[in-house]
């Protein structure tokens, strides 16, 4: 099919531009002026054109991308639909009600990697950890183009595995595409618990334990395995193995045998979607990602772009410290870019640990956090002078000083309130996931972090039209609360 896409130029004409493409597609344009389509008029930078297959016509559900998402997505390379459409209303809305101008750094902690197995395909890469099995690369078609880039394990006796694979969420699913090349029965499973055993060649699942699957078969013996823990995300490393007929029992039976794969992924949520494929590591990508401050998204310390430091899960419900080493340097100094009169920051969690965990700086004077179990917010404002609410916080928790009056605001409420006169801002910077006591980290927390934010200081309408912001930006991305 091909469709007329006219654009107006720098003097008002409208100029003829014809794109060939093959349906269905999603284009995205920039463009400085005006596209005409359908005799609709759509003014902005970047119009996004989604051409169905019903009725071979174009449809046009495109917006005005503001240049502050144009030069985020610039920045971490983020294409995907809903993520792009996700930070364009946070950005337009938070312009809207007057708080962007007030905001030093933002952290979106936003993705469109899906796929948490690194080299996701590339099953001779060391991330496949092969003991002592081996993979012969690019030694078959693979099943859906027939491209010669599906992989021979030739699996001996004990592990096959990928490390890739916490999906940091309350579900999980793994699916890929294999073969049969003397292999008759596999095992799925993780390093926690639950397993499903396949029939790779009579297309049926044998055994299962706390796991689901399904099997589908494919053209030339190939077929298409899912496997979904329901309640608990995958842990750490997901195996596969080769087993002998009737195995029950998670890791156990293993034998030797041969067999074809292709395309390995493990995803947040009950659904297997389409495959993504990750050329390089999965982690890696997502916290390049993750780095940048939308307010200015420079990969460069002024610009306060996050450095993760110690151990760190990212995927696309946010980020996640471990709790003994990790903590991300915001690179944002409080005593020169905050003001003892007139500051905000905070963040939002989807965890289901059911606490808090941010931190900030210490001391002397601020800290916001949950310390781990501990279930509660606090604002320390000067040596031995804290508010703080406790129990059930969940959801975006902000610190406040107006003036002389500290506030937190928990979701759409004040939790706490009183009034004090700070004197000073800490000279360091601002950590994320612990607390810095004079560039060192400490108070290391291991809660999901999935927006935070630094700014000056709010009004109760303003904190409250903050939280209303993120709110439908969480909520965008499916993982509010």
């Amino acid at each position: 099919m091909s469709t007329n896409i006219n654009f107006v130029n720098s003097e008002g004409l409208e100029s003829d531009t014809r794109i060939d493409f093959n349906l269905p597609r999603t284009i995205l344009l920039k463009s400085e002026g005006r596209a005409v389509a359908d005799g609709a008029v759509i003014e902005g930078e970047l119009c996004a054109y989604n051409a169905l297959n019903a009725l071979s016509q174009i449809i046009v559900p495109t917006f005005a991308a503001d240049p502050a998402t144009l030069a985020y997505l610039a920045a971490t390379g983020i294409t995907g639909a809903t993520e792009v459409a996700a930070i364009n209303n946070l950005v337009v809305g938070l312009k809207a009600d007057g708080l962007w101008s007030k905001m030093k750094a933002i952290y979106p902690f936003v993705t469109d990697i899906k796929n948490m197995f690194g080299y996701s395909n590339d099953f001779a890469n060391a991330a496949w950890v092969k003991f002592p099995s081996t993979v012969v690369a690019n030694s078959i078609p693979n099943p859906i183009d027939g491209s010669l880039n599906a992989s021979t394990l030739n699996f001996v006796s004990g592990l096959f595995y990928n490390s890739g694979g916490n999906t940091g969420a309350s579900s999980g699913t793994f699916s890929g595409y294999v073969k049969n090349n003397g292999a008759q029965f596999i095992q799925i499973y993780d390093s926690s618990n639950g397993y499903v055993n396949f029939d790779i060649i009579n297309y049926s699942i044998t055994f299962s334990d706390t796991m689901t699957g399904t099997i589908t078969p494919l053209a030339n013996g190939w077929c298409k395995i899912t496997v979904t823990k329901p309640t608990q995300y995958f842990v750490n490393n997901i195996f596969l193995s080769v087993t002998s007929s009737g195995t029950s029992g998670r890791d156990s039976n293993k034998i030797s045998g041969s067999l074809y794969l292709y395309a390995f992924q493990v995803e947040i949520g009950l659904v297997a979607t389409s495959y993504q494929n990750n050329v390089g590591s999965a982690q890696s990508a997502i916290a390049s990602q993750f780095k940048y401050n939308l307010v200015n998204p420079v990969d460069s310390d002024a610009a306060f772009r996050l450095v993760f430091n110690g151990g760190w899960t990212h995927s696309s419900n946010g980020a996640t410290p471990n709790g003994t080493n990790g903590f991300a340097d915001t690179k944002l100094n409080a005593s020169t870019t905050l003001s003892v009169t007139s500051l905000s920051f905070g963040g939002y969690t989807s965890s289901t640990l059911n606490a808090l965990g941010y931190h900030g700086a210490y001391p002397p004077s601020f800290l916001m956090h949950s310390f781990k179990s501990f279930n509660f917010a606090e604002f320390y404002r000067t040596t031995a002078s804290a508010i703080s609410v406790s129990g059930g916080i969940v959801g975006m928790v902000q610190a406040n000083q107006l003036g002389t009056t500290s506030k937190i605001y928990s979701n759409n409420s004040i939790g706490a309130s009183d009034s004090v006169t700070m004197t000073s801002l800490p000279n360091v910077n601002m950590y994320i996931g612990a607390a810095s006591n004079n560039g060192t980290g400490t108070y290391f927390d291991n809660h999901l972090i999935s927006y935070y934010y630094y700014s000056d200081g709010l009004t109760d309408t303003e904190a409250a039209n903050l939280y209303t912001r993120v709110q439908a930006y969480q909520t965008a991305l499916s993982r509010q609360v």
